[in-house]
């Protein structure tokens, strides 16, 4: 299995303007809509084209037929797996030890791994390593284009020789593709250089809180180095939306799934990312930045727009993630919030040809932020109307360059 590398963006400007410009596309984008459902109920939305979500139990001891996305219980970190074909998996992140990562793997059943993507160097990120080294055949590692913490990316590098595995840095703003997934990198972003330490620009300036505002200590340097992804994976079926079917038809299923992987970005790089990028943020699902922490911009939440956003944190963790004001941010788009923590691992699995829409499903959870009400029942009918209401509102067409 082959990569492709594309990079560069031809007229990308940093101010905005038409983003069909800025990244260079030829001819037109594909439109996507998309609502929120639950059950057999969103069968008979009436929102063409929608991309709808359905929640469902996830079997604890298998993977779930068509999963997409994977994001695994790791405790206090990320791993998460990109399916790239039977048994192969793009990993994206290691959690912070290797029993985790590697129950995650022999779960999933992955052997093979064309791609393990290190967004940064910090511990809850690069902790499972190993695992991934020793329970598969990797074929390459990209890591973020700053080595810190040093010791952390001397760590990988050591590791990755001893395994015979090559290890490269991303490069701004690459395309690639394996099998049904493919991505663009959006950041880091040379247009916005970080320092030695990592920071940002915006992390210098006055009023920006150099601990990371998030009340975890950490330097925010590390955070801000995080490879940031839009990633699509096709479903089957035809590759191109068909557009309105005819009266009387059924409403076709979305042909994609779009996400938005954010590693630990903090508020500088998300004002970053929607001053340049704000077109390619739309995603069907978020990996809520930095394990729910203080440290959000609510802009960014609402330019990604997700119908569900996926906290991957650990139970009883000491830095108080996720906080209270996050969570209300996450659920105010009316999008399913789910947590590791509490929903154990959560898989996100493709639809079949035809059917109305992606499963979001979870080990012990459904999705509800505490205090949200009981599980299925009258909260569950009102959540589709709320939703649908808010992107008929907003007339929910897009353009992606993916």
């Amino acid at each position: 299995m082959t990569g492709d590398r594309t990079m560069g963006r031809a007229g990308r400007s940093k101010v905005g303007g038409d983003s069909s410009t800025k990244l260079g596309r030829q001819g037109g984008a594909p439109r996507r809509r998309k609502a929120l459902g639950v059950g057999l109920a969103v069968l008979a939305c009436s929102a063409v084209g929608a991309a709808l979500l359905v929640h469902r139990s996830a079997a604890p001891d298998r993977p779930p037929a068509g999963w997409a996305l994977a994001v695994c219980d790791v405790g206090q970190g990320d791993g998460m797996l990109l399916a790239a074909g039977p048994h192969a998996a793009i990993v994206v992140d290691t959690g912070p030890e290797p029993a985790a990562e590697d129950r995650c793997l022999k779960r999933f059943q992955i052997t093979t791994v064309p791609l393990l993507v290190l967004t940064h160097f910090h511990a809850d990120h690069i902790g499972g390593l190993s695992a991934v080294l020793a329970d598969t055949r990797v074929q390459e590692i990209e890591t973020t284009t700053v080595d810190i913490p040093p010791a952390g990316a001397a760590d990988v590098r050591r590791q990755a020789s001893a395994a015979g595995v090559p290890v490269h840095r991303v490069t701004a703003h690459e395309r690639r593709s394996f099998g049904a997934v493919s991505w663009q990198v959006l950041w880091p972003d040379p247009a916005f250089p970080l320092g030695p330490d990592g920071s940002a620009p915006e992390d210098h300036m006055p009023g920006m809180d150099m601990g990371g505002g998030s009340g975890d200590g950490e330097s925010p340097g590390p955070n801000n180095t995080s490879i940031v992804m839009a990633v699509t994976i096709r479903a089957p079926g035809p590759p191109t939306d068909p557009g309105p079917p005819p009266t009387g038809t059924a409403t076709p299923g979305p042909t994609a799934l779009h996400l938005l992987l954010t590693g630990d970005i903090e508020q500088p790089v998300q004002a970053d990312l929607l001053a340049v990028d704000r077109a390619l943020l739309r995603a069907d699902v978020l990996k809520v930045p930095h394990h729910g922490s203080a440290n959000q911009d609510p802009d960014f939440v609402r330019a990604v727009d997700p119908t569900a956003s996926i906290i991957s944190v650990g139970a009883g963790n000491p830095y108080g993630h996720p906080v209270a004001r996050t969570l209300r941010l996450m659920g105010s788009t009316g999008a399913r919030l789910y947590r590791t923590d509490l929903d154990g691992t959560v898989t996100v699995a493709l639809p079949a040809p035809g059917a109305a829409g992606y499963l979001v499903g979870a080990e012990h959870g459904d999705g509800r932020p505490p205090g949200s009400g009981p599980g299925p029942g009258a909260s569950d009918q009102a959540t589709p109307s709320r939703r649908s209401a808010h992107h008929r509102a907003k007339g929910h067409s897009r353009q992606y360059s993916r």
